[in-house]
C-alpha cells in the first residue's frame, strides 16, 4: 500500500464541496483571502472523497468563497471518518509545535519589497522581528568577547568588571580564548530563553 493518500489534484466547484464540522481551528479569513490575492492557490485543499468534506484548507476554501472564486483545487483523499479526524487533528497539530528561526524570517521579510502585502506579516509584526533579531545579535557580538561563565553572569544581570573576568580571556586581545568560544554556542540557548524571544 502507499503511503501516499492521492492521486491527483483537480479543480473541483466550491459549491461541491463541506467544511468539516468539527474543525478545531480558528482561521485567519481576511489574512487567507490576501494571501489567495497576492500569490493565488499554490497547494491543494484535502478533501475526504466520499463526504466531499475539507480535512485540511477550511479556512483557505472560505477565503476563496469570500473572494468569489467557483473553483479550487483539491485532494481527494479516500478514508473512513476516524482517519478522516485523525488527518484534521494532525494537520492542526503539527502546525502548532513549528518554530521560527527569527533570524532567517527577519532575512525573508528583509528582502521583499512590499513584506507585508501577502504574508500574513503586518509592518508592526516586521519591524518587531527585524529589531528583536537585531537586539539579539548585538547581544551575542558583545558576548562573545567574554568567557562564557562571565557571559552568562552578564545575561542574568550580574555586575562584572576587570576582576570578574577568568582565564577565558586572551590577555592580548581581551576576547574569548578559541576553547571558550567553541562553547558558546550551548549558551545561545540559554540566551534566547532568558531574553525571552517570541515566535509569535
Amino acid at each position: 500500500m502507499s503511503d501516499i493518500l492521492f492521486e491527483r489534484t483537480q479543480l473541483v466547484p466550491l459549491t461541491s464541496l463541506k467544511t468539516y464540522d468539527k474543525n478545531p481551528r480558528k482561521g485567519n479569513v481576511k489574512a487567507i483571502a490576501e494571501s489567495l490575492k497576492t500569490n493565488k492557490q499554490y497547494r491543494p485543499i484535502v478533501v475526504q472523497k466520499k463526504s466531499k468534506k475539507i480535512l485540511a484548507g477550511n479556512h483557505t476554501f472560505k477565503a476563496a468563497k469570500e473572494l468569489g472564486w467557483k473553483e479550487i483545487a483539491v485532494v481527494m483523499v479516500d478514508v473512513d471518518d476516524q482517519e478522516a479526524a485523525r488527518i484534521v487533528l494532525a494537520d492542526n497539530r503539527t502546525n502548532d509545535l513549528a518554530e521560527y528561526d527569527n533570524t532567517v524570517l527577519a532575512e525573508l521579510l528583509g528582502g521583499l519589497p512590499e513584506a507585508a502585502m501577502g504574508t500574513g506579516y503586518s509592518q508592526d509584526d516586521i519591524d518587531l522581528i527585524t529589531s528583536t533579531v537585531s537586539s539579539i545579535a548585538g547581544e551575542a557580538t558583545t558576548l562573545t568577547g567574554l568567557a562564557i561563565g562571565d557571559a552568562m553572569d552578564a545575561i542574568r544581570g550580574t555586575a562584572i568588571g576587570p576582576a570578574d573576568l577568568d582565564d577565558g580571556l586572551d590577555a592580548d586581545t581581551g576576547l574569548a580564548t578559541d576553547s571558550t568560544t567553541d562553547t558558546f554556542e550551548s549558551a545561545q540557548a540559554e540566551l534566547q530563553g532568558v531574553l525571552q524571544l517570541s515566535d509569535e
